[in-house]
């Protein structure tokens, strides 16, 4: 058997090593970006109804100091 087919017999299955490790590891870090993008989406969703629910709050809060203040100005205007 020549040299040069020797060496290639033996160069073959490491590339081919090579090439699988490398696909595993991307197959590896994808999986991860989806589970830390799954997990980013959770929190950004979680932070939107947190903020939407601090928004609703701060708009009662608001309604009830404006009925509040036009009691208080119809009272000043009734002592006129």
């Amino acid at each position: 058997m020549p040299e040069y087919a020797i060496s290639l017999l033996v160069q073959i299955p490491l590339v081919g090593i090579f090439v699988w490790f490398t696909l595993e590891i991307m197959k590896r870090q994808e999986r991860s970006n989806d589970r830390r993008d799954d997990q980013w989406r959770e929190f950004l969703k979680d932070q939107a109804e947190q903020y939407n629910s601090a928004i609703s709050r701060i708009a009662e809060e608001v309604k009830a100091n404006t009925s509040v203040l036009q009691m208080l100005r119809d009272q000043i205007a009734s002592q006129r």
